[in-house]
């Protein structure tokens, strides 16, 4: 019997569920992802992302910050969406331990608006901040 109360799934017809996605939109989701290797992380990517954590063992941003921790992820410094030309280029990428590297893509997709509230910092570390546009002044002429 599980432990968590049935959640419902916004979409009529699907069934209740305890996990974290409706088993229904998780196997859509799945489907439209696709594989790993269709979404570029193949046999290449899989010998540069060995070749990276046996370069730089320590997870980058912790290093920066004075901590030792060990790396388990490889970053796409500039993220394959925007730049898929850089997949295989050493230089875009950068070893992370798993909570950096779950930050930096939380941070990169909330400053873009993808799921979630808007991000309350300065921006994403993966891509340059574009300047933003100022509203013009609002109010009542001569006040």
């Amino acid at each position: 019997m599980p432990w968590a109360a049935p959640r419902y799934c916004s979409k009529p017809g699907h069934p209740a569920f305890t996990g974290r996605r409706c088993p229904e939109c998780e196997k859509v989701w799945d489907k439209a992802a696709g594989s790993a290797a269709s979404r570029g992380y193949d046999r290449d990517w899989r010998a540069l992302r060995e070749r990276v954590l046996a370069e730089e063992p320590l997870c980058r941003i912790c290093a920066a910050q004075g901590r030792t921790v060990p790396a388990t992820e490889v970053d796409h410094i500039q993220p394959l969406r925007f730049r898929p030309e850089l997949r295989l280029v050493r230089s875009n990428t950068r070893p992370l331990c798993s909570p950096c590297h779950r930050g930096v893509t939380a941070r990169f997709n909330r400053s873009r608006g993808v799921g979630g509230q808007q991000s309350k910092t300065s921006g994403s570390e993966t891509a340059p901040l574009a300047p933003r546009a100022t509203p013009p002044k609002l109010g009542f002429p001569g006040k």
